[in-house]
């Protein structure tokens, strides 16, 4: 039987923050070009089957981990954005933990949208919710 989709944890308090690693390539960074920090693209915050890849911070300090650790590259990207934020754009946060990353397995997360597959123009809309409330965390 098929787990069933579990979209939003009401127990994550909304004025935690989750991060998300951004890689520094043109589908996801937009430069800001008067000299203020980047901006994600909207391929930045592609939903997979799983949802959107974060670290929740409360679980990183755990962890005695920061933002700053979920980056592979030193290049990269660390956006944050508010449990709260990404409730109000229609999508919700739960705890997914990825057994195959000892480091930061742990403190992961995953933004979803209330059913695994939904309309393009309401996953467009979330999205653009989400990049314009989130801020860069370096």
């Amino acid at each position: 039987m098929p787990e069933e989709w579990q979209w939003d944890d009401p127990a994550i308090p909304g004025e935690s923050a989750v991060f998300r690693k951004v890689l520094a390539r043109p589908n996801f960074i937009v430069p800001n070009l008067e000299g203020g920090p980047p901006a994600p693209a909207p391929g930045a915050f592609k939903c997979d089957a799983d949802g959107i890849s974060v670290y929740r911070d409360e679980l990183l300090k755990s962890l005695s981990l920061t933002p700053e650790d979920i980056k592979k590259n030193t290049d990269d990207h660390v956006f944050g954005i508010f449990v709260s934020d990404v409730r109000e754009s229609g999508a919700g946060v739960v705890d997914s933990p990825d057994d195959e990353d000892e480091e930061l397995g742990p403190a992961h997360s995953s933004i979803r949208y209330s059913a695994p597959k939904i309309d393009k123009p309401s996953e467009r809309r979330i999205r653009e919710r989400i990049i314009d409330a989130c801020w860069l965390s370096e």
